[in-house]
């Protein structure tokens, strides 16, 4: 898993592309939901 922006625009019938390139931001909210969750 690389970290820095990774984003290149992809054409419309590759949502999946766009998804990779939020992956590590997506990780890093996921991590913090799941700490505040356990922290209830």
């Amino acid at each position: 898993m690389g970290e820095g922006p990774t984003y290149t625009p992809a054409p419309k019938g590759r949502p999946h592309m766009h998804f990779d390139a939020h992956q590590p931001v997506i990780n890093d909210l996921e991590a913090r939901i799941l700490t505040i969750r356990d922290s209830l």
